[in-house]
Order: structure tokens, then sequence, then C-alpha cells
């Protein structure tokens, strides 16, 4: 009636190992997935109420509160996520994941004093940047300039 077809030792493991991968990776990929969502919907709320506060429209200022507020809570859970690996990865990297946090930890705070108007958010906001200018983007550039010299052929370094 059916015909049995023999599967080789080599077909069944490449099949097992691939369902053990999905199985393995679907935690990272809507980890991946929520990171992505929330830096969309902080990006959105900040530009949307940039755009709102400068034509003076109603609304402008809760979409910035809501921009900075989600921003604040996506870099702690980002921040916190990198602690729990914090060994794995070079000094470069965790010095590059503590300086972004630490950035967006000062400008989003400072942005949010500055909305409800209470004092101290100037000297936030100029920390938040000073730290992202003179910390995070030379160690990012850096590191990107080193990938990018390592990865491609003839480089030496």
């Amino acid at each position: 009636m059916f015909k049995q077809i023999p599967l080789s030792s080599g077909c069944l493991y490449n099949n097992l190992k691939r369902i053990l991968n999905s199985i393995l990776n679907f935690k990272q990929i809507i980890m991946k997935k929520i990171i992505y969502g929330s830096g969309f919907i902080a990006a959105f709320f900040l530009s949307l109420g940039c755009m709102f506060k400068t034509q003076h429209w109603s609304g402008g200022p809760s979409l910035l509160l809501a921009g900075c507020f989600s921003l604040l809570i996506m870099a702690l859970v980002l921040f916190f996520n990198s602690l729990q690996h914090y060994k794995v990865h070079n000094s470069g990297y965790n010095l590059r994941v503590f300086s972004g946090f630490i950035s967006a930890l000062f400008i989003s705070s400072g942005f949010i004093f500055k909305i409800m108007a209470y004092p101290g958010a100037s000297i936030m906001v100029t920390v938040g940047i000073a730290v992202l200018s003179f910390l995070f983007l030379p160690v990012l550039f850096y590191q990107l300039y080193r990938q990018a010299t390592l990865s491609s052929p003839g480089s030496t370094l």
C-alpha cells in the first residue's frame, strides 16, 4: 500500500539538529523582536513628540514623555541583560554597553526633568550628551573600524 522510505542516519540527524536549533533559538528570536519593537516605539514617540512640540501642537510633551520613558525602560532592560553576560564579552564591549546605558539614562531622564520643569535638567542632558559624544561614540566607531579591518582580506593591524 504505502512504500516505506528508509531514512539514513545523516538525514535524521540533520532534521533533529534543525528542530533543536529552532527550539533553542526561539527565545533569542522573541527577545530580538521585543528589543527592535520597543526601539521602534521609543524612536517613533520621540520623533513624533519633537514634531508636535516644534509645531506647537497639543500633545507634544505627552509624546516626548512616552518616548523618554520607553527609551529609559529599554535601556534598563538591555543593561541588566548585558550584566548577566559581561564575563563573556571583552572590556571594550562592556565599556560601550555601560557608557551607552549611562548616556541614555542621563539624556532621557534629563528630557523628562526638562518637560516637567524640574531643576537640574540641563546638567543631566549635558552629562548624557558628553558621555555619548566623548565615550560611547568613539568606542563604538573604533570597534566597528577594528571589525572591518580584521574581516577584510589582506589587512594587517
